[in-house]
């Protein structure tokens, strides 16, 4: 708001100029603790997502599971299982985000994921989880499911976790639309084994290396460019000394989605 001179009135502050009023203070989450009002209340945001309750249907809808119990740890303010299986039993945990235990009508624990028992569990989710799965894989019952994304490389911790096998990745296909793969699987979680598929592989991960780049490694730790492979392998063995990042080797074949499904084929045998 704007106020000129002329409409300053007798005996007050002359302003000789135009000037503005300062704007309303915008409170929100971002500003900082001491300049909120005593009563100011951070509101918790949940957020269901279309693209994972998207997969998780087209998961559902393939291999018809039993759903009685699901279990999310590392939630965040992720709600999507709610959406995707709403007759469920949904138990949501997080150490450090309780978006979702702000809000009423969900089963909700602030805990820490390594130490918290859901009990068995039918179908367990892993989102970017920043930890070893194995402790939350224990939980599943023989028969269930883990349905897990691999940013940190989770599907393919899980995929080395005795007992589980993967059944099938879901995809979008050329036309976006979502696709499940259940052919020649193997290849999503075995590393490259020879020099050809490795120059023609394709990372598919977040901490894989691509051909070039170990190429460069191998030539600047051996003089040469030969044996990529082999070479980059015994670099990764002795990785603390060479002091370059853990940048591991890629898989035979990089998945187009990011939804791995794993079925428990044995009994729970506890965590080492």
């Amino acid at each position: 708001m704007s106020k000129k001179s002329s409409e300053v009135t007798p005996g007050s502050f002359y302003v000789p100029e135009e000037w503005d009023a300062p704007e309303p203070l915008t409170v929100d989450e971002r500003t900082p603790e001491w300049d909120r009002p005593l009563d100011y209340k951070v509101e918790k945001k949940i957020t269901s997502y279309p693209e994972l309750v998207a997969e998780y249907s087209t998961f559902a809808d393939y291999f018809h599971p039993k759903d009685d119990v699901v279990y999310y740890p590392c939630c965040g303010d992720d709600i999507s299982p709610t959406s995707a299986f709403p007759k469920s039993r949904v138990i949501y945990v997080d150490i450090k985000d309780d978006s979702v235990g702000a809000k009423n009508g969900f089963e909700f624990h602030k805990d820490s994921a390594l130490e918290f028992d859901p009990g068995e569990v039918d179908i367990l989710i892993l989102q970017n989880p920043q930890m070893d799965p194995r402790v939350p894989c224990s939980h599943v019952a023989p028969g269930g499911y883990v349905l897990s994304n691999n940013y940190n490389d989770t599907a393919y911790k899980v995929a080395e976790i005795d007992g589980y096998k993967l059944m099938a990745v879901i995809e979008k296909g050329d036309d976006d639309k979502l696709v499940i793969v259940t052919d020649d699987l193997e290849g999503y979680v075995t590393d490259v084994e020879t020099e050809d598929e490795f120059r023609a592989s394709t990372p598919g991960s977040h901490y894989a290396i691509n051909y070039d780049d170990a190429a460069k490694i191998v030539e600047a730790a051996t003089g040469k460019r030969e044996n990529v492979l082999a070479e980059y392998r015994t670099i990764l063995e002795g990785i603390e000394s060479a002091g370059i990042p853990n940048t591991l080797i890629p898989k035979k074949k990089a998945s187009k989605g990011d939804l791995f499904v794993f079925q428990k084929t044995n009994k729970n045998e506890g965590v080492e």
